[in-house]
């Protein structure tokens, strides 16, 4: 399975709604004809369960057509949700598409209210007041509806934003602080070159690579550094989320030429990445621009780490291995 983008239908307001609606239904009232004989008050019925019924199919269809094109919360894996959410509240997305549903329910049942009226008249002009005040409630249910259809749009476009990663594919987050060699390390680890997913965990976007093995994809995610703050903002929070909930396997990744930030610092990241309760594994990057001292530190440090990436590749194959076959 491909990472798999959302196609939401763009709500409109409640007035464009009803613009289409009311444009449609007049080329619909006139292209009836009166026949030679017909009752003028028969004929202004039939006309007006014409009208109402096209207003009534327009707005239940477009309403209805935007209502399933939103993705099932209760089926959307828990990556995705969890991300969501840290921009949009899912209940109240559910409470709006539950206005909308609720909506068009209203519209089939003013339908046949006035439908019924019209039945019943017995001149054209009582027959246009009813048609006047069928679309004057019509509009007035539509206004009501505005503040949800204006809140989905901001739910379809958090939706639309999210990155497109495959959260049922065995995953490999890459962690550690910026300019580490995280991206170097995931265009080696993986055949291509990296996916660019638009995203805001940093200003380039969300880096994806994937690799096979035994004809299955793993999925390798360069996350910015994380967990390295009691108080994360909005972009942190949502790259933990990557390692709380997408990641099978963590690689680490150290900078033993301290470029950015010290190995102390480095250190306590680590330790707030394996505090997440996920496996981790230590690469240690730079090794061939390094004095040996620091490099045999860390590797005494961590002695079940790599500095090769084959080797790396064959420890993630095996976890692989140890979670789905």
């Amino acid at each position: 399975m491909r990472p798999q983008e959302y196609v939401i239908i763009k709500p409109e307001t409640g007035q464009t709604y009803l613009d289409n609606a009311l444009a449609a239904a007049s080329k619909r009232a006139l292209a009836r004809r009166q026949h030679r004989g017909m009752d003028r008050v028969m004929f202004a019925k039939n006309t007006e369960f014409d009208r109402f019924s096209s207003i009534r199919d327009n707005l239940v269809g477009a309403l209805e057509k935007l209502h399933t094109s939103f993705p099932s919360f209760d089926r959307m894996g828990e990556f995705t949700l969890q991300l969501f959410e840290q921009d949009i509240d899912v209940g109240k997305v559910k409470q709006s598409l539950g206005a909308i549903n609720a909506t068009t329910t209203m519209l089939k049942s003013l339908t046949r209210e006035h439908a019924g009226m019209v039945k019943e008249a017995g001149s054209v002009v009582e027959i246009a007041g009813i048609r006047s005040r069928y679309i004057g409630r019509v509009s007035s249910i539509l206004r009501q509806s505005n503040k949800h259809l204006l809140f989905l749009n901001e739910a379809r476009d958090a939706l639309r934003n999210l990155p497109s990663v495959d959260d049922e594919l065995f995953t490999v987050a890459i962690a550690g602080f910026p300019n580490v060699g995280k991206s170097t390390l995931l265009s080696k680890l993986t055949t291509a070159k990296p996916e660019i997913k638009p995203y805001a965990f940093t200003t380039k976007g969300l880096n994806v690579g994937y690799f096979d093995y035994r004809y299955n994809q793993i999925q390798c995610i360069d996350t910015p550094g994380t967990l390295n703050r009691k108080d994360p903002n909005p972009i942190e929070r949502k790259a933990d989320i990557a390692l709380k909930y997408l990641a099978h396997v963590v690689v680490y990744v150290f900078d033993p030429t301290e470029g950015g930030y010290t190995l102390s610092d480095q250190h306590e990241l680590y330790r707030r990445t394996a505090d997440l309760g996920k496996p981790v594994l230590v690469f240690i990057s730079k090794t061939d621009i390094v004095g040996g001292g620091v490099g045999s530190a860390l590797l005494k440090k961590y002695p079940d780490s790599y500095t090769d990436i084959e080797a790396l590749r064959k420890a993630i194959n095996k976890a692989f291995r140890e979670e789905f076959m």
